[in-house]
C-alpha cells in the first residue's frame, strides 16, 4: 500500500515553536490558536484562488494574533526559524521503518515548502524511508482542496483504495476521504474529531499504533 503522510503535527511536533514563544513571553497557548490562524489563511487563499505558500502564510497570521493580543512581534523570527527544524514525535522512526519493512510505500505530502521539507526530513534522518515528498506548492493549492491528493496518488501510479492518508488534522483526514482513500486519524494533537458525523476511517492515538492499523485494512 501507498501510505501517505502529513508532516507538521504528524510526524513533527510543534515543541520548537511552543519554546520559542516561552522564550520571547508569549503564552504557549497562543500556540494552536496561531496554527489555526495559519490553516485560516491558506486555506481561504486557496478558495480564493489567491495560493499563499505556508511559511508566508504563517509569518502573516502570527503578526496577526500578537497583535489581537496586544503583543510584540520580537517573536516572529524564531518562531519561523524553528518550524524549519521541528522534531520528530518520538515514535515517528520506529513506526516509518516498521511500515517500510512491512513492504509498504511511504510519501510525505505537505501544505510546507519543499526547502522547509528538505529541512525536516533531512534533519531527523528520515529522508531515506520515502519514496517521494511532495509540497502542495507544486500544484499551488493546499490540503484539503482534492489537488494535493489527486497529485500524490498520480505520481505512485495509484488508485485511492491503493492509498492511505495518515494525519493528526481532521481537514487533512476529511480531504483524502472525499476522493475515497483509506485514512488514519492521530488524535494525540486534537484529542477529539471536529467534523459532524463519524470519523471516515481509522483512529489511533499515537504512531505506535499505526503499523498495526495500516495491517487491518490489507
Amino acid at each position: 500500500m501507498v501510505i501517505i503522510f502529513d508532516l507538521v503535527g504528524t510526524l513533527f511536533s510543534l515543541h520548537r515553536v511552543e519554546a520559542a514563544f516561552r522564550a520571547a513571553s508569549v503564552p504557549a497557548e497562543l500556540l494552536p490558536f496561531w496554527f489555526a490562524r495559519l490553516l485560516h489563511v491558506s486555506m481561504a487563499s486557496t478558495l480564493a484562488g489567491r495560493y499563499t505558500p505556508f511559511l508566508v502564510a504563517g509569518e502573516s497570521a502570527l503578526r496577526q494574533v500578537l497583535t489581537y493580543r496586544d503583543l510584540p512581534h520580537d517573536v516572529v523570527p524564531e518562531a519561523m526559524k524553528a518550524m524549519q527544524t521541528l522534531d520528530p514525535w518520538d515514535d515517528a522512526r520506529s513506526s516509518l521503518v516498521a511500515l517500510r519493512d512491512a513492504g509498504h510505500t511511504l510519501v510525505a505530502l505537505s501544505n510546507a515548502h519543499p526547502e522547509m521539507l528538505a529541512s525536516l526530513l533531512g534533519g531527523a534522518r528520515f529522508s531515506d524511508l520515502f519514496a517521494t515528498v511532495l509540497s502542495s506548492d507544486e500544484v499551488r493549492h493546499c490540503k484539503p482542496h482534492p489537488a494535493p491528493y489527486r497529485m500524490a496518488l498520480a505520481r505512485m501510479g495509484a488508485q485511492p483504495l491503493g492509498a492511505c492518508m495518515v494525519a493528526a488534522h481532521a481537514w487533512d483526514v476529511q480531504g483524502a476521504a472525499a476522493l475515497g482513500m483509506w485514512t488514519v486519524w492521530i488524535s494525540r494533537v486534537e484529542k477529539a474529531w471536529s467534523f459532524p458525523g463519524a470519523l471516515p476511517g481509522l483512529g489511533i492515538r499515537s504512531l505506535k499504533e499505526l503499523p498495526s492499523a495500516i495491517a487491518s485494512l490489507v
